[in-house]
């Protein structure tokens, strides 16, 4: 295989993988916008996430192989560039870089998401939780009563 075609393998096989990927992660901000997350969809939706970035690192390393071969630094955006527009792929690399960029930031935004529930679950947790010192039953198993609480409990 020529390095030109080699090169536009790779260019393809990694936007296929990035439009694949901004599917789930799209998917995935669906699935937080609910009350009741499916966890067992999240769960796949992070697994097929991971395949796919194996499978990105894969292409971008092969990318930068095919690159380095042409002359050009594989690591440097500007080479990068220009060994694509070499090969008339020029295009096709800006938008992978844009779809990245895209995945990116919508990665962001689900870890923002996460830490603010994970919060939000906290102070549940914490309001919900009587003080370590001041135990909701006692020795016999019945309700405590807590000078700080207005009624009573009846049991």
């Amino acid at each position: 295989m020529t390095t030109a075609r080699t090169l536009s393998h790779a260019l393809e096989q990694m936007s296929n993988a990035l439009a694949e990927l901004r599917v789930l992660m799209r998917r995935e901000h669906e699935l937080f916008a609910h009350a009741n997350i499916d966890i067992t969809a999240l769960s796949e939706i992070t697994q097929q996430k991971a395949q796919l970035l194996g499978q990105l690192e894969t292409f971008e390393q092969q990318r930068r192989e095919v690159i380095e071969q042409q002359g050009f630094n594989g690591r440097d955006r500007d080479a990068s560039l220009a060994a694509a527009d070499a090969i008339g792929e020029g295009e096709h690399w800006q938008d992978i870089l844009e779809i990245a960029r895209q995945v990116k930031s919508m990665n962001a935004v689900s870890a923002t998401i996460i830490e603010e529930r994970s919060r939000i679950e906290r102070q549940l947790m914490k309001a919900i939780r009587p003080e370590e010192s001041e135990p909701l039953y006692g020795a016999s198993g019945r309700p405590q009563r807590h000078r700080a609480s207005r009624y009573r409990v009846v049991g």
